[in-house]
């Protein structure tokens, strides 16, 4: 079960999920590699800390994800895909979408179909 999240409202996410999230990128070999972060967001752009492995791997392939596990059990994930840059040591991510994800229920539409608003 997944429902669209509006760019615009990161902010009110993030203050429902907090800053600590996984990176998701890429190495030479199409491989996943996870990182821990801190993720600030500021003008739109969300930054972090970048390893050597994560800065090596969104300098070559930019497309990246971030992901927020559920708060709760049975609660929903906030994922996020953008485009990274690295600058020094920081990567800089414009956010291009934005997902809330959970199983689908069995129960019913009461808690699926709850907006970010609304938790």
């Amino acid at each position: 079960m997944s429902h669209a999240v509006d760019i615009t409202e990161l902010r009110t996410a993030l203050d429902h999920y907090g800053a600590h999230a996984f990176l998701l990128t890429t190495n030479d070999e199409g491989r996943p590699h996870v990182s821990h972060i801190t993720v600030e967001l500021a003008g739109g752009v969300l930054s972090c800390d970048a390893g050597r492995k994560t800065g090596a791997n969104a300098a070559v392939r930019p497309k990246v994800s971030l992901l927020w596990p559920a708060p709760q059990p049975g609660g929903f994930s906030l994922i996020v895909d953008g485009e990274a840059t690295l600058v020094d040591d920081r990567l800089r991510i414009a956010p291009t979408g934005a997902i809330r994800h959970r199983p689908a229920s069995t129960s019913g539409c009461d808690v699926d179909c709850e907006p970010l608003s609304g938790e």
